[in-house]
């Protein structure tokens, strides 16, 4: 009777992850990704291909700054250069800015617009430097995403999702609209 309580539970663990995963409430790797010490996309291994190189996904982590520190450097470098600045407000838990990690910042479309804009990220949970930041751009809700234009020092709030209907999705396409009607672009 005991090892059946236990299959039952090992199951019900084991499709609460799949399904958590699949949805993603549960972040890691795809259900069609190996599973690796190395979580980078780029190097991944499918388990339904060979070892062979594949082409790398779009990937914009690399190249944004983050938290407070990293704001205060990326304010620095706007300045003197005068590139538009993006700060994209997100919590770990969040799962809008689990969708925006995943699907709009890597999407080709708003990673090549991007190229040449300045990028941070800060998590305001992250310490009281970076909540601190938060408070000063009015945060109150997670993802947020605002835009200082390159000659600006004054923030303009952008919305990365679409409303259609009563529900939000994300357009690529769409944000690399607001992204040019708030003068990043």
């Amino acid at each position: 009777m005991k090892v059946r309580i236990l299959l039952l539970v090992l199951s019900m663990l084991a499709l609460v992850l799949v399904v958590g995963r699949a949805v993603g409430v549960i972040p890691g790797l795809s259900p069609d990704t190996a599973v690796s010490r190395n979580q980078n996309p780029d190097t991944a291994v499918s388990l339904n291909e060979s070892s062979a190189p594949r082409a790398p996904r779009y990937n914009a982590s690399p190249l944004w700054y983050e938290g407070a520190d990293g704001y205060n450097q990326a304010e620095s470098q706007h300045r003197e250069s005068q590139t538009a600045l993006i700060v994209y407000f997100y919590t770990d838990w969040c799962p809008y800015c689990q969708q925006l990690n995943r699907d709009l910042w890597p999407s080709e479309e708003v990673h090549e617009s991007l190229r040449s804009v300045l990028k941070v990220r800060v998590n305001p949970e992250n310490g009281p430097d970076s909540r601190a930041l938060a408070n000063r751009f009015g945060v109150h809700g997670y993802p947020e995403v605002f835009v200082l234009p390159p000659q600006s020092d004054e923030p303009t709030k952008i919305n990365p999702f679409k409303r259609v209907g009563n529900t939000y999705e994300l357009d690529p396409s769409e944000f690399v609209s607001n992204l040019h009607r708030a003068g990043a672009l």
